[in-house]
């Protein structure tokens, strides 16, 4: 089965308001998570690590450094380390997320 499939199969375990995160695997190296997005992303700065993210399903309009990106189900996309980002769900199209992350 692709990973695409199986990391979609992960479900959140909670109700939540907007942002869900699930670690999923992870030592001191690298980590991986499922993040499910209901409406956005608070602004945020990647200070200590670069994130590679997969978008499983949803669509969505993102701000990542200087450049606005409109985002989807299949989009594979690179933050790297010292970026600023944000994001914003679109209506009726709740968004759902791989991360995995490496450490330096």
């Amino acid at each position: 089965m692709p990973f695409q499939s199986q990391a979609k199969a992960i479900q959140p375990d909670t109700t939540f308001e907007n942002v869900l995160v699930k670690r999923i695997f992870g030592d001191d190296k690298a980590s991986g998570f499922v993040i499910w997005i209901k409406q956005r992303v608070p602004a945020h700065y990647h200070a200590a690590h670069s994130e590679t993210v997969m978008i499983l399903e949803g669509k969505a309009e993102m701000t990542l450094g200087d450049q606005r990106l409109s985002i989807k189900k299949g989009d594979i996309f690179f933050i790297p380390k010292g970026t600023g980002a944000f994001g914003n769900g679109q209506k009726g199209h709740p968004q759902g997320a791989f991360n995995p992350s490496t450490r330096v």
